[in-house]
Order: structure tokens, then sequence, then C-alpha cells
């Protein structure tokens, strides 16, 4: 997916965690996009609209007991592998 300005300044810009709906310039699509940050890791998830309280809530529920990005990010692959390999 390409971004346009705006939406790549706040995902730069950004630390700790943010929710946000952006519109594809090419295919019109509409995509929720949740990203998490921390000093050890960045993680930006494009997913439909309608999961962004759900994901940023899980995010949210991961960083507030310590788990940090690097660990949530190796969970995510994990799932992801199981997930395709269905």
């Amino acid at each position: 997916m390409v971004f346009d300005e705006e939406d790549v300044a706040n995902l730069v810009h950004s630390s700790g965690m943010s929710k946000s709906v952006v519109d594809c310039p090419h295919c019109n699509y509409r995509w929720g996009l949740v990203s998490v940050s921390d000093c050890t890791g960045w993680i930006a998830c494009l997913i439909p609209p309608e999961g962004v309280d759900e994901v940023y809530h899980a995010f949210y529920e991961a960083r507030s007991i310590g788990v940090s990005v690097n660990i949530v990010s190796a969970i995510l692959d994990v799932l992801m592998d199981r997930e395709l390999g269905k």
C-alpha cells in the first residue's frame, strides 16, 4: 500500500500507540491502521477498518503488562505462519 505524505508524517512522528483509518489513493479502499512502538521496535498493522479498536485494545493490553514490541512482533509472526499454513 502506498501512503500519502500526511499518512507517512503521522506514522513517522508517532510513538507509543496510534490507530487511524486511511484511504488508499490507488484502490480507494479504506484500511484500518494500528501502530505500536517502543525502544525495541515498531509495528504497523493494516487491517479491515472494523477491526481497529479490537487490535488497538489487544496491543494496549500487551503493552500495559510490559510486553515489548519485539515480543508482540514474534507472537504475530507465529500466529500468521499458523494461519497461512491452514
